[in-house]
């Protein structure tokens, strides 16, 4: 993951409608907005979010 923008901020202006305070896609399926990178059970899943490349990962890991 190359940066921390929210799911949300993932999606084009054109890509996304708000309804009554809700976000939908273009195939009327709710968007999380839960100010998380990315779904809400995975970020809530892990320990630690790595943005970055895949040689920032490997660094994390070596600390």
């Amino acid at each position: 993951m190359q940066d921390n923008q929210t799911y949300l901020d993932t999606f084009k202006s054109n890509e996304k409608q708000l309804v009554d305070g809700t976000y939908f896609d273009m195939d009327n399926m709710v968007i999380e907005d839960f100010d998380y990178s990315i779904n809400l059970m995975i970020a809530c899943s892990v320990n630690k979010m790595i943005f970055g490349t895949f040689e920032d990962s490997l660094k994390a890991l070596q600390k």
